[in-house]
């Protein structure tokens, strides 16, 4: 949802990230999150080895690179309805979770994060807090902001966010929309029972 800094040295091509992003989802969809590796990335992208290396440290990285770092995050735009501008959030966020590589990487991801900790904060930055900003937008444009305490809203985000990915990886597209389109109600209702 954000693009990836470039590190010192030699310039990044954008058609080694290209070659790579491309040989990540695929073997993503081919064969889940235990598929990926840094050798089969490289003989698919048609790089060395040490080349993917050197840009993504971990699998981990590799795969949130692929799947986060460089999609685009079109989040609906605030209409003053919190139950449907949070229903239409639902909507967005839950399609790009049920996407073939995303749904085939949360699990391996998941565990990888639960391992390593420290690994949170990059994952946040691309893909939750793009959310959380639309998600803030939302609780602003209806006129909440400042009348739910911060902490609260940040609370209410990681609930709602926590509901979707859940249902995304535990149900089918059908029942998954539906459990969302709950997930906004029931966001509505707390955050609206919030109100200081």
């Amino acid at each position: 949802m954000s693009t990836t800094s470039a590190s010192p040295g030699r310039p990044r091509d954008p058609r080694v990230e290209g070659a790579v992003r491309t040989a990540v989802l695929e073997l993503l969809v081919d064969g889940g999150y235990e598929a990926v590796s840094f050798k089969e990335v490289a003989l698919r992208a048609g790089v060395g080895q040490p080349t993917v290396y050197r840009r993504w440290g971990t699998k981990a990285e590799l795969v949130e690179f692929a799947i986060f770092a460089v999609s685009e995050w079109a989040p609906p735009a605030p209409t003053g309805d919190l139950e449907a501008d949070l229903a239409r959030l639902a909507d967005v966020v839950l399609e790009e979770l049920l996407t073939p590589p995303v749904h085939a990487a949360l699990p391996g991801l998941i565990l990888a994060h639960y391992d390593a900790p420290d690994e949170h904060t990059r994952l946040r930055a691309w893909a939750e807090e793009p959310v959380l900003a639309a998600f803030s937008a939302i609780v602003e444009a209806a006129g909440l902001d400042g009348e739910v305490p911060g902490d609260d809203v940040r609370a209410a985000f990681q609930h709602f966010l926590a509901a979707l990915t859940f249902t995304a990886m535990t149900r089918d597209r059908p029942t998954a929309r539906r459990l969302a389109r709950s997930a906004a109600r029931i966001t509505d209702r707390a955050l609206r029972g919030l109100v200081s």
